[in-house]
């Protein structure tokens, strides 16, 4: 099998992210996403100074983030690379807009509120690859839920909201339960899968 320049690339790319992100969370200053009370139709995150992982369900433009998060206070916008940074003016082009079912780091210079109408989803289906996955959940599924459908062998790990599944761990070490919205997820699987919600 032939692997293009341009895969290697991105592979490497989003190993040096997530190597990067996950030692920035193991440092201590990763950001956590506070739910709160108000309007059903609309929904509020309050995104701590750092990094946070998180899931919109809406579909916000770089220009919609800034005017909520502050211009000067919106650092970093990274998927599997990132797509924007505030010190590389040419990135802004490489953002347009959130997309439901799909997780986002987002590093802020200082505590900020995010609020947006979550979408109504036609489609409630997540396709998964082989290998790590950055999704946003479309709603709450246990782990046990998630096992049924991805199959528990096929579960390598799954990590978000403060919260880690690991199949090698032992059970006393795994104390994530389900997902929850508004947060982002890594999920690593060994074959292709769909999740459905």
């Amino acid at each position: 099998m032939k692997i293009s320049n341009n895969k290697i690339t991105r592979i490497l790319s989003a190993v040096i992210l997530t190597t990067g992100l996950f030692a920035a969370d193991s440092e201590g200053i990763t950001g956590t996403i506070t739910t709160l009370s108000g309007d059903a139709s609309l929904q509020n995150i309050v995104l701590q100074k750092g990094w946070n992982l998180l899931g919109i369900n809406a579909n916000l433009t770089l220009t919609e983030l800034k005017n909520q998060l502050g211009d000067n206070n919106l650092l970093v916008i990274s998927k599997d690379e990132p797509l924007y940074r505030i010190d590389d003016p040419d990135s802004a082009g490489n953002f347009t807009q959130t997309h439901e079912k799909e997780g986002y780091w987002i590093k802020i210079a200082h505590e900020s509120e995010l609020k947006y109408t979550p979408k109504n989803y036609t489609d409630k289906t997540i396709p998964l690859h082989a290998g790590w996955n950055l999704i946003n959940p479309l709603s709450e599924l246990t782990l046990l839920q998630i096992q049924n459908q991805l199959g528990n062998q096929n579960i390598e790990v799954i990590q978000g909201a403060g919260k880690i599944y690991k199949k090698k761990n032992p059970d006393f070490l795994n104390d994530f339960t389900m997902f929850e919205e508004p947060y982002g997820y890594w999920i690593k699987i060994t074959e292709d899968r769909e999740l459905h919600f």
